[in-house]
């Protein structure tokens, strides 16, 4: 969706980047299978998720098919390319950190996330950083981002979406992350749909 935008961002500035953009057919397929593709774990707690669940298997796509073509075809850096993504993209942005962490391992070495759906599931990616207890080896660089309007949106009066983002920032600063660089920034006048631009250009900062 943010293929072009981005384009246009990295012309001039990262001429020898590569930016790739996994889409789908048609929009109707993109907003019924990023349900799918960007979840997990399948939650039967959203009735707006009729599909969900599939995030380990976009992640091995994503490494062992996608990744691996990219990285054969053309000249790439393997230490330090990035995923990136919004809402639920986000939030598989931070599914594959997890995953990163647990097996110490990744493909990636910058994570960028915008406005993820840290709610989803019961809040499932939160206690799952929570529950990791060794220490990161591998670099890596987290840069995560909110709205501060976000919680407003559509007449909302709480504060759970910023409440969410907040835990998940504590816990990343917690010692036992040390190896992650983490960057945070709240956008305050921005809503969920408009963090995504900002994010993805202020990231390309420090891509090289």
């Amino acid at each position: 969706m943010y293929f072009d935008i981005i384009a246009d961002a990295m012309n001039g500035k990262n001429s020898d980047a590569i930016l790739i953009g996994i889409g789908y057919r048609d929009f109707m397929m993109m907003d019924s299978l990023r349900n799918r593709d960007y979840t997990f774990p399948k939650t039967s707690f959203n009735n707006a998720f009729p599909i969900s669940g599939g995030a380990n298997k976009f992640w091995e796509f994503i490494q062992g098919e996608l990744m691996f073509y990219i990285n054969n075809k053309y000249r790439t850096d393997t230490s330090n390319q990035t995923l990136m993504g919004h809402s639920l993209g986000g939030y598989f942005v931070l599914f594959a950190l997890n995953q990163a962490l647990h097996n110490n391992s990744g493909i990636f070495k910058n994570y960028v996330s915008a406005s993820p759906s840290l709610d989803y599931s019961r809040r499932y990616l939160i206690k799952q950083f929570q529950n990791i207890s060794n220490n990161c080896a591998t670099p890596m660089n987290l840069l995560i981002t909110f709205g501060g309007r976000e919680d407003s949106e559509e007449g909302g009066t709480g504060t759970e979406g910023m409440d969410d983002y907040n835990s998940f920032v504590t816990i990343i600063s917690d010692k036992r992350f040390k190896n992650i660089n983490l960057k945070n920034k709240v956008y305050p006048s921005f809503g969920h749909m408009e963090t995504a631009v900002p994010t993805f250009t202020k990231s390309l900062q420090g891509i090289k």
